[in-house]
């Protein structure tokens, strides 16, 4: 593999996950200081230097340069990345930070493979040529980074939040809240039988050509992907209103 596809490859695929998994692992071990919204920018310029960009230097030459096997690379990358979030935390607790560490690439990895097995079964993909072409890899991928960035989006909003959403009562008492979840979720259900009925049951996808079908299932799974996070960017949308109708009721009560 040339060089070119090499760095394509590592900023379509290898930093977006990297990134991804190191935000996850932070927040797991509870250090929401360092995703604090006043020094957000500062700390995300720290946590690329320190954690993403050696880890997808060194990750991709086990692939790439070294060749090493699937085992080894696991265990290849656990260990670093977890000397270099104890570096980037400033923490001693080598058990801590390694047990939450392999649990997030657990996670990433069983999302990867969830996404590989709906994709092969549909297209035939060969996996193992996938690395090969960055482009088609960054578009199979492309579901679960909306999942996965939403996620951690939802959770930067939450913690940085200044007054808790109980989101069971504003499901209850905001018709615009239901209604901006319910009205996608139901066009988006019927799209997905359709869709469902002509190209799995009917077997029409495998008459288009290649990179159609390609398209075809991205845009399947983006569409599922954001019906997931509907209700959480909506919640995120109608938050500021709830918080200022907290602030009026706290006041009419003094």
């Amino acid at each position: 593999m040339s060089l070119y596809y090499i760095l394509l490859n590592m900023i379509l695929i290898s930093i977006p996950e990297e990134l991804v998994i190191t935000l996850m692992t932070i927040m797991w071990i509870g250090r929401y200081d360092l995703l604090d919204r006043y020094s957000i920018r500062k700390n995300l310029i720290k946590i690329m230097i320190v954690v993403v960009v050696p880890c997808v230097v060194i990750f991709s030459t086990n692939i790439f340069v070294l060749k090493l096997d699937m085992h080894l690379r696991v265990i290849t990358n656990v260990t670093i990345f977890s000397i270099l979030m104890l570096i980037l935390l400033k923490s001693k607790d080598v058990k801590k930070v390694t047990s939450f560490s392999l649990m997030v690439f657990v996670l990433i990895f069983i999302q990867d493979i969830i996404t590989f097995l709906i994709v092969v079964y549909l297209l035939k993909i060969d996996v193992s040529t996938l690395d090969f072409y960055p482009g088609v890899n960054f578009l199979i991928t492309l579901p679960e980074r909306i999942i996965q960035y939403g996620i951690v989006y939802f959770l930067y909003l939450k913690k940085n939040a200044l007054v808790s959403v109980d989101v069971a009562r504003l499901w209850r008492d905001n018709q615009f809240y239901r209604s901006s979840i319910l009205i996608p979720a139901s066009v988006n259900l019927i799209i997905l039988i359709i869709l469902y009925n002509y190209f799995v049951v009917k077997r029409s996808l495998v008459l288009l050509a290649e990179n159609l079908q390609l398209m075809i299932v991205v845009i399947v799974l983006a569409l599922v992907a954001l019906n997931i996070m509907i209700p959480w960017i909506t919640l995120m949308s109608v938050f500021p209103k709830e918080k200022y109708k907290h602030r009026i009721k706290e006041s009419e009560e003094v």
